[in-house]
């Protein structure tokens, strides 16, 4: 293994792939190299090349870690554990995986590193797979189960992600893309998770058909009022679900109208919110809150999440860093599907904690694939 794919490797394994809390550590590791190895290889003109973006990056790492402190200082004494540590590995799991991707293209070894990422996929999906299709008759609706890799959901996001990574590919095959959907449709339905399903259909829907509105959804400013949409469905969700054309949405997915408690979860979580609204409880420790207080594993909701995780500078600070990301490249149907992926992983927030590693994931993702491949702009549609 060349040396540029054994980091992407130890990338992979410090970001994407999670074998539970004892693998923490190499998490750790793999981080602490990652940033000694950027250390030493980087180069002016890449700083110089990304200058707002990593402004931006710098940004949301430091209110991260801020959030953590606070977290720290005066949440202590209550009888949840605050973890610091959790804040410190995640905001430097964002620098290593940007400064990561940002040096692999200033030295020219975009598809390299793409296809080392697709590699490490499939592997681990096929070894999920595998495991599900032998499992079949023993799997029921359970999201604790873990399935070598992970849980149900962490399973399905990662066939999205072969999915739109696949795509983006300069040689992709339509008939692998084609075959590599209904098999996340089929893993998704086989571990119960519905989400996973909607998905995988959102993703392909706005690969083939969102292009026309692409002009539209490559704006900053769009994407960023859609995960404040998902705000907004929490505060309104009474209203929602008594919509006719919910609950045949419900109906169709096997959910109830209560979304499988989520609006008991709804009903509660601000008030953690109003007590620490600006910085939050430090990374998560959101969920550790909403179990303690509200009796389930965490708030249904991704961007409802980390204003308990980050607070409200925090969410800000996001979305400054998705300006940055969408403004340091152009528009081009090369990278239309990562960035429907990115929409995809929002629409999922709805109901599911979708904004979080996985999503910074994506948007560095969304970084190299854009500078893989000559620019084609998307024009708007007239």
């Amino acid at each position: 293994m060349r040396k540029l794919d054994l980091n992407t490797f130890i990338l992979f394994h410090s970001i994407v792939i999670s074998f539970g809390d004892n693998y923490k550590i190499i998490k750790y590791v793999g981080v602490i190299y990652l940033c000694l190895f950027i250390s030493l290889k980087a180069v002016k003109k890449m700083f110089v090349q990304f200058r707002e973006l990593n402004f931006a990056i710098l940004l949301f790492i430091l209110v991260v870690l801020l959030s953590g402190v606070h977290g720290q200082l005066y949440f202590s004494q209550y009888s949840w554990h605050v973890n610091y540590l959790s804040s410190v590995l995640f905001a430097f799991q964002t620098c290593v995986m940007f400064l990561y991707i940002e040096y692999a293209i200033s030295t020219h070894r975009m598809t390299k590193v793409l296809n080392t990422i697709l590699g490490l996929l499939i592997i681990y999906i096929l070894i999920a797979d595998v495991y599900i299709i032998t499992h079949l008759s023993s799997i029921v609706d359970d999201s604790s189960r873990i399935f070598i890799i992970g849980n149900k959901f962490q399973v399905s996001y990662l066939h999205l992600m072969l999915l739109a990574f696949y795509y983006s590919k300069p040689n992709r095959k339509k008939n692998i893309f084609i075959f590599l959907f209904f098999l996340s449709l089929f893993i998704s339905y086989s571990v119960y998770c519905s989400t996973g399903i909607v998905g995988s259909v959102l993703i392909c829907t706005l690969i083939f058909f969102g292009n026309r509105i692409g002009f539209f959804l490559y704006s900053p400013f769009f994407i960023c009022i859609a995960m404040l949409v998902s705000v907004f469905f929490v505060v309104f969700i009474d209203l929602v679900i008594s919509c006719s054309w919910f609950q045949q949405i419900l109906e169709l997915l096997g959910e109830n109208s209560t979304l499988t408690g989520r609006t008991a979860i709804y009903a509660q979580v601000f008030e953690l919110v109003y007590q620490s609204p600006w910085l939050g409880y430090g990374n998560g420790n959101g969920s550790t809150l909403v179990d303690d207080y509200v009796g389930f594993g965490n708030t249904q909701n991704g961007v409802i999440e980390n204003v308990i995780n980050w607070g409200i500078c925090g969410v800000l600070a996001l979305f400054i860093l998705i300006f940055a990301l969408l403004k340091s490249v152009q528009r081009s149907y090369r990278n239309w599907a990562v960035l429907s992926l990115l929409y995809v992983f929002i629409a999922m927030s709805l109901v599911e904690v979708t904004i979080g590693l996985n999503f910074i994931f994506i948007m560095a993702t969304y970084l190299l694939v854009s500078n893989i491949s000559p620019t084609v702009v998307v024009q708007k549609q007239q």
